[in-house]
Parts: C-alpha cells; structure tokens; sequence
C-alpha cells in the first residue's frame, strides 16, 4: 500500500509531538534539579531512613512490612533503594528522578488522551485524513483494512491529545509532587496507574489478545498499589470507560446488569480485589499513626465539599499555592465558602446528569474528577491537611482531557483563521502554565525559602513555624529558631514538637535547667513522644544522673525501633555506668540500623577497648 504525503506529515507530527510534550516538562520543572531535600518528611524518609539504603533481607523485609509515615509502599522502597545504589544521597540524582517519572507520565498521559479522543470523536481528521474505512463494534472504532487500536489519529487529534497532556502536567499543581521528593511515590504510583489504562483499552480492542492484556492490566494495578493507593479507584474509572467512550454499557443504568454484559463486570473483580486489600492496609495505616483527634462526622462533609470546590478554584486560578494547608484548629470552615462549594458540585452534577445524552463525557470526566479526590476529602482517612495539591495528581488528568476535547472541537470545526487564533490561545495558556510551574518550583530550592514563602502567606501555621525553627537550628541560628519554636507555641501552646525542639536548643546553648523543663512538659502532654525522652534523656546525663537518664532512651528505642541516636545514646548511658556488654550490643544494634553512623562506630570502639580481656 502507498503511503501517502498527509500520511508521512502526519506521522512526523506525531513524533514531534511526543518529544514536545517530555521536553517542555523537562523545561518547566528545571528548577527543581538544583533543589535539596525539605526539612517536611524528606528528613524522616531519606535523610534519617536506613532502610532503603542497601538491598539485603532485612531492609527487604522492612520494606514490606512496614506502614512508616502511614503508608504501605514497597515498590516505591525498592525505587529509592535503586537510587541510592545510583547517586547515594545526593538529592540532585532523587530530583532528576522525579522529573523523568513526571515526563513519563506526561507521554503516558498523551497516549491514554489519544485514544480516548479518537474514541469519542472518530470522524475523519480534516487536517490528515487517511484513507481507511471505520465500522462501530460498540467498543469503538476499529481498523478494518489492519488489524491495531483504532484507525490512526490525525494531526487534530495528535495536537487535541499533546494540548491535554502539556494542561496536566505542566499546571502549578504538579509541582508538589514533583518537587518534593516525599511525593515522588505519587508519580512512581500514578505510571503504572497509566500503563494499566493502556493496557484496559488494548483489551477491548484486541479480542484474540484479551485475557493477556487485561493480566497486563491487573499486574501493573497490584504494582500501582505497591507503590502508592493514589489510584485505587481505577476499577471504577474503567467502568465509566466502559460507559463512554468505549460503550460496553449501555446508556440506561438499568440495563447495567444484565447477562450480555456480565463480561464488563467480571473482568474487574481482579482489580475490586486488589483495591479491598489495598484500602484495608492504608485505613489500617491511617489509624495506627492517628495525629489528629477523630473528627465529627459533619465536618468531614464539610471538608469533602470544600476540598472539591478548591481543587476546582486552584486548577482554574492556580495562584498562593502552599505545601501545606492545615485543618483549622478550631475545626470550622468559612461556611460562606462550604456552601459555594456545595452549589458548584451540585450545580455540574445536575448540569451534567441532564446533558449526558448529549454529553456523556463530561459526565464521566467530572465523575472520574469526584470519585479518584474522594479518597483525599476526609471522608476516610484523617490527616492534619485540609487539602493538599498533590491530592490532584491522579484526578486532574479528567478536567485535562476536557481541555483536549475542547481542543479538538476547535480544530475541527472552526475555519483557517479561527484555527490560528486558537492556536495562539492555546499557546499562551500553556505558556503561562509552564512560567508558574517553573516560578513554583524555585521555591522549593531549600527548606528555608519554601517555609519563609508559606508564613508570608500564611502566618498562623504552627507546624511552618516549627519546621522552619529546626532548619534554623541545625545552621547554627539559634536564636532565630528558637524565636520560631516560640512563635509556634504561641500559636498551638501543646504543640509538643515544638516544646521538645526548643528544649533541645536550649541545651545546646548550655541553659540545662531551662531544656529539661520544655522537654518535662512535652512528656506531660504525650507521655509517647520518643524523641522528648531521648532529650531529656541526653541533658540529664549531661547533669550526671545518668540512672535516671537510661530509662529515657530505653523508652525512646521501644516507641521507635528504628531510633539510630537514641541506640547510640543508651549504649553511651550504660557504658558510663560499666554495663559494658550492654553498651557493646547498643552499638551494635545502632550501626545494623545505619552502618555509617561514625558516632556508634567510634562508641562501639571505645567500649570494646574496656571489655575485660
């Protein structure tokens, strides 16, 4: 068969297009590579994380069976142990990661858009029509003359689908995920949430291939949830494929369940199971390392209906945009926004419910959008966050492929000139995107000028107040972090990381009585606050009642097992006191936990030198 001239063009574009979309991401995420870590969770998962530092059996079975920081990722473990093997701790290696599994994402994204928009548009492409006749078999359009996915798409739909995917991923709310290496599993999560998507439509395309790509299908689904549950609800959002645009299911709900479309239903029990495992171990997670009170049942409604309004607001307006947007601590929301919110949800529910036969994909783009954030909006799990931007990573594909469509509408049915215009248009909005991107991420270069960015906003942040006092502290800036760990106390007066943190400032400057007191009275307020014993621990054995300090550190290593220092320390306590065996298998057990901790290595030398001969 001879390839025709549009063809080629076509396919160049094609081309093109997919090495466009990566490198402009790669462009507006720049900033992020000269980024360090963030004294918010990078500290807790990297800096002071042994575990993923060595790929032996016991960090192995670490990674598997650990729920630390409240959730179950041992896919993602096994990532960061493959990049410490790499580039070790330097956070340029951890960033440059990152950035590369945005990329993917966003080429994978592109694919997924392509294939839906030709599904719910496949009329020929007036800007390279092909030559090849189409025929509906209810699962979409399918090649006649070849076998494949689909005829292919033309130039309007390749740029309808690049369009979709640079508004996903080059929009300001990414740059969490991106930026913040504690949020890397996000991406890592959502990639093989992607290639499952892939693989489902290559499913209904392919009969005499099926079983094998919907296996496909569930595997990368059981690694998605290995990774992150960010995207557990993809058995439902397969099912709304199902309805549009690949039409398994009929329009009428009620039709829904009967025999010749039981095949829809089965082939998704794999994946409801793979969820229900998925979901029961994040709740269970969740719960064992509860920080907040439980809240009331009306404020978690209050919560899920303000959550979707913002998400809303920040995709279309995305400025003042903050890594950390609290629950308030009197736990009441602006009622004047909550009732917004809830006018706005119901307002495009009742919209889209009375267009679906007109528009069925908005109704499934804006069910997508509701039910991948619902295990974000409090009405499960409890979080100190209200909201948080990368609650959005998995969901604002949804309002994307909205942007793709309209794109696409525009490029068919609009004239030459009318096409050029919104061209430019288009443009300059994903322009503008990738300029706040790149603005937004500069401000993750160091925990300093993040925090001081979101207390300008925000002033009445606690945990910003705290954070940024310890980034202070460990620069030397005594002064100034303690005027932080005040400011954070003055805001929240049990907040006990702040009462443990300055007590521990006030040690280090010599003022001994002072820092026993702060670090009594964050034990008064949780008696299980492990870090607070292991303080107070350390300047009573400064003090020289090393009796009373032991105890401290041995409660400190039974709260938290892998508590490196506090091992270090018990083993020095009982060393003092001649417990030299004791002291010996302390060390010891500190250097299992990070082999080049030199403190416990020097320790386990000097104690070793004393044993009897």
């Amino acid at each position: 068969m001879k390839t025709s001239g549009s063809t080629i063009a076509a396919d160049w574009i094609r081309r093109f297009l997919l090495i466009l979309v990566p490198l402009a991401v790669l462009a507006a995420f720049w900033p992020t590579l000269r980024a360090g870590f963030i004294t918010w969770d990078d500290d807790a998962n990297f800096l002071n994380n042994p575990h993923f530092r060595a790929l032996d059996w016991q960090n192995l079975r670490w990674m598997f069976t650990t729920l630390y920081m409240s959730n179950y990722q041992p896919l993602s473990w096994l990532f960061s142990c493959l990049g410490h093997s790499l580039w070790g701790m330097d956070p340029f290696g951890y960033h440059a990661s990152s950035v590369a599994f945005h990329m993917l994402n966003a080429v994978l994204f592109y694919l997924v858009a392509a294939r839906l928009l030709r599904l719910a548009a496949p009329l020929p492409d007036d800007d390279a029509a092909l030559p090849i006749a189409c025929e509906d078999r209810g699962l979409g359009w399918q090649r006649s003359s070849a076998g494949g996915f689909g005829n292919p798409p033309g130039v309007s739909i390749s740029i309808a689908a690049a369009c979709a995917a640079l508004f996903f991923a080059l929009h300001p709310l990414r740059v969490e995920s991106v930026a913040w290496l504690s949020g890397q599993h996000d991406l890592q999560a959502a990639a093989f949430y992607l290639l499952a998507i892939l693989c489902y439509l290559r499913a209904c395309s392919d009969e005499t291939r099926r079983l094998g790509w919907l296996s496909g299908c569930t595997a990368l689904f059981a690694a998605a949830m290995l990774s992150k549950v960010n995207g557990i609800t993809l058995p439902v959002t397969l099912l709304l494929l199902d309805f549009y645009p690949l039409r398994r299911l009929p329009e009428d709900p009620r039709h829904w369940l009967e025999p010749q479309h039981r095949r829809v239903w089965l082939e998704k029990i794999p994946l409801l199971a793979i969820a229900a495992a998925a979901g029961l171990v994040s709740v269970v997670a969740r719960h064992q390392t509860a920080v907040l009170e439980p809240l009331s049942l009306g404020f978690r409604i209050q919560q899920a209906l303000y959550g979707l309004g913002f998400y809303l607001g920040k995709t279309a307006v995305p400025a003042k945009l903050m890594p950390f947007y609290p629950i308030p601590m009197d736990r009441r929301l602006p009622p004047a926004v909550v009732a917004a919110s809830a006018g706005l949800v119901l307002a495009l529910t009742v919209g889209l419910l009375y267009r679906r036969r007109r528009w069925p994909g908005g109704l499934v783009a804006w069910a997508h959008y509701v039910v991948t954030l619902l295990p974000a909006l409090g009405l499960i799990s409890v979080s100190i966050l209200l909201v948080a931007d990368r609650y959005t990573y998995v969901p604002s594909m949804a309002l994307a492929l909205l942007v793709g469509a309209a794109a696409l509408a525009g490029l068919r049915r609009l004239g030459t000139q009318h096409r050029r215009l919104l061209a430019a248009g288009l443009a300059s909005v994903l322009l503008l995107l990738a300029g706040l991107s790149w603005r937004q991420s500069r401000l993750w270069h160091d925990s300093e000028t993040l925090f001081r960015y979101v207390l300008a906003l925000k002033p009445d942040i606690p945990e910003v107040h705290n954070n940024l006092g310890f980034v202070l502290v460990s620069q030397l800036r005594i002064d100034e972090g303690m005027a932080e760990y005040r400011k954070a106390l003055d805001i929240k007066p049990n907040f006990v990381k702040a009462m443990n943190n300055l007590g521990l400032a006030l040690l280090s400057q010599g003022r001994i009585a002072e820092g026993i007191e702060q670090c009594r009275k964050a034990l008064e307020v949780d008696p299980d606050y492990a870090f607070a014993h292991n303080n107070l621990g350390l300047a009573l054995m400064y003090v020289g009642q090393t009796a009373e300090a032991l105890p401290h550190f041995q409660k400190a290593v039974a709260l938290v097992p892998e508590y490196v220092v506090a091992y270090n320390n018990l083993g020095t306590a009982l060393l003092t006191m001649g417990r030299i065996d004791e002291a010996i298998a302390q060390f010891q057990k500190a250097l299992e936990l990070r082999p080049d901790y030199s403190a416990a290595a020097d320790m386990l030398r000097a104690a070793e030198a004393q044993r009897p001969r």
